[in-house]
């Protein structure tokens, strides 16, 4: 996924209560939820791999530039 300096991803966890977390080491955690979502703004240029630690195969790349 590619955003602009200083763009907003959400992530959404809609999964019917399942848990799930996203997080890039150093750079966002967005703590264990169920249904909620969790948005982060991207100041700073370059690639942040992000996962989530309940399910490390979900996971991706925000490409920031």
């Amino acid at each position: 996924m590619f955003v602009p300096v200083g763009g907003t991803v959400e992530w959404q966890f809609d999964d019917g209560g399942l848990l799930h977390e996203v997080h890039a080491d150093g750079v966002f955690d967005s703590g264990v939820n169920g249904d909620s979502t969790f948005r982060f703004t991207f100041d700073t240029p370059g690639d942040v791999e992000y996962h989530c630690s309940i399910h490390p195969y979900m996971s991706g790349t925000v490409h920031v530039g």
